[in-house]
């Protein structure tokens, strides 16, 4: 009976390790599951975040777009306006100059004319 008190014993022992086995492989298979899920929810996560930087980006790349586009034409106007400044100087220095030359040639006259008298008094 030794034999199969011991056989029976041998029997429970190896159940008894199989449920310690299974209830082990329970616990794991629980935290594999657990530690499944926080995986998913920071991929969601990082997913929601990356969606969100990309609008951003694309945000920022069309504000400086618009922003070039506005300073190009905000030197534009600059450029125009500095042409037409330039005109007008150019316009004013020919005026002088024209004002000049007549004074100039005024003075000679005056010049002239009191030479004129003089050689006329003599």
């Amino acid at each position: 009976m030794n034999d199969g008190n011991s056989e029976l014993e041998l029997l429970r022992g190896i159940r008894q390790l199989q449920e310690r086995d299974n209830a082990l492989l329970a616990e794991l298979l629980a935290a594999l599951k657990h530690q499944t899920q926080a995986i998913e929810k920071q991929t969601k996560a990082m997913e929601r975040q990356s969606a969100q930087t990309v609008k951003l980006l694309v945000e920022q790349t069309q504000s400086i777009r618009e922003t070039s586009g506005q300073q190009k034409q905000a030197l534009e106007q600059q450029s125009r306006t500095f042409e037409r400044h330039l005109q007008a100087l150019e316009l004013r220095l020919a005026r002088q100059s024209g004002i000049e030359t007549w004074c100039l040639f005024g003075v000679f006259a005056v010049v002239a004319g009191i030479f004129i008298a003089r050689e006329l008094r003599r």
